[in-house]
């Protein structure tokens, strides 16, 4: 009698571990549906020549600038609202005054910015009909605007390597952040949740965080040292240096992702005021052009990285602990070299691109 019971409770317990087993079992599967993206694709016909930059506001406008020195502002079902000649305003050509980077105001919709060369214009969306005001401050091409999340600064990265902060409220030149980029300055962005911090990158492959408020810098981490020290050495990153050229910061200004001329995504994590490269992923056959945190389905929060290599790729996070990791989901064989890539779950979860193209292409998830 003794024994069948011991029996009976040995089955009992088996049971109630296979129960478990299947519920987690179901569970990683369920978890892993996310691989299964539909995307439907669709173009924006509006300018005449490549588009080089593009911006969304919290109202789901899009906005992109091309190398036909136009600006377009764009309804959320992809109705021209405003064309503007932007440099034929003001006498210009657009092989003087390319409009690299457009940004809109994230504490005010209606605003956004230009850069016209080295000049920065600042619109009102309400009045397109001619620019508000102009930043006239850097002293080469500018390649990025950023706004920080409380509106009142502007950033503007260009070829010398210099970083011009603006205090837009005051219309007035806040801070120079220079002398620390021996090359191109591609990219800038300010730390989310962190009212000073402000990071850039550059092709001399380093990624500087700044302390705008003081114009010094607190940590200046070269990518290419990073790798030898990991590769014990290995020239292959002389042959194919990881230049850095784009920057996107996590909305909870944890984590920063680096897009690199090796074909690599570097990944950062904040520590304090100082960060540590945790993983490089590498999925693209050519430079990465473009990198950006986006929250599918308002979650699940991924990485979309575009390339030269016309490629886009969609890494999803998983932490584990305190770690962090990504893992690729999905890919998109896109059919030209990635220019920009913005995203915008207003309404419904879109990716747009800019590409080698005049039309901009709208991946729209299912």
């Amino acid at each position: 009698m003794f024994l069948f019971k011991m029996a009976a409770n040995v089955g009992s317990l088996l049971t109630a571990v296979l129960r478990c087993l299947r519920s987690s079992a179901f569970r990683k599967k369920k978890k892993f549906q996310f691989r299964k993206m539909n995307f439907v694709r669709t173009t924006r016909v509006g300018h005449k020549e490549n588009i080089l930059a593009l911006d969304i506001n919290t109202d789901g406008i899009l906005s992109s600038v091309a190398e036909d020195g136009h600006c377009i502002l764009w309804s959320t079902d992809g109705q021209i609202l405003h064309d503007i000649n932007v440099n034929n305003e003001h006498g210009l050509t657009s092989d003087e005054y390319p409009l690299n980077s457009v940004t809109f105001n994230p504490s005010d919709g209606n605003k956004f910015y230009i850069s016209s060369g080295m000049q920065v214009l600042v619109y009102d969306m309400r009045k397109c009909s001619a620019y508000l005001t102009k930043f006239d401050l850097n002293e080469d091409e500018i390649n990025q605007l950023c706004v920080n999340s409380t509106g009142r600064y502007l950033a503007a990265c260009d070829d010398l390597g210099e970083i011009k902060v603006i205090d837009i409220q005051e219309s007035r030149l806040f801070k120079t952040l220079g002398r620390r980029h021996d090359n191109i300055c591609s990219s800038v962005q300010f730390r989310h949740k962190k009212s000073w911090q402000l990071l850039s990158a550059g092709l001399d492959c380093n990624i500087i965080n700044w302390d705008f408020s003081s114009g010094k810098p607190q940590q200046i981490f070269n990518m290419n040292d990073h790798i030898l020290k990991q590769t014990e050495g290995n020239q292959t990153s002389f042959i194919n240096p990881p230049f850095v050229h784009s920057l996107s910061v996590a909305k909870d200004g944890k984590t920063f992702a680096t897009g690199l001329g090796n074909g690599e995504i570097g990944l950062f994590q904040f520590q304090g005021k100082l960060s540590t490269c945790t993983e490089r992923l590498k999925c693209h056959d050519s430079e990465v052009s473009q990198v950006y945190y986006f929250n599918f389905g308002s979650t699940e929060r991924c990485l979309v990285s575009g390339g030269n290599d016309g490629k886009i790729n969609i890494w999803k996070e998983i932490q584990t602990g305190k770690n962090v990791k990504y893992e690729l989901y999905h890919k998109i064989l896109h059919d030209s070299k990635i220019n920009w890539i913005t995203c915008s779950s207003f309404k419904k979860d879109c990716v747009f691109v800019a590409d080698q193209y005049s039309n901009v292409t709208v991946y729209e998830l299912k």
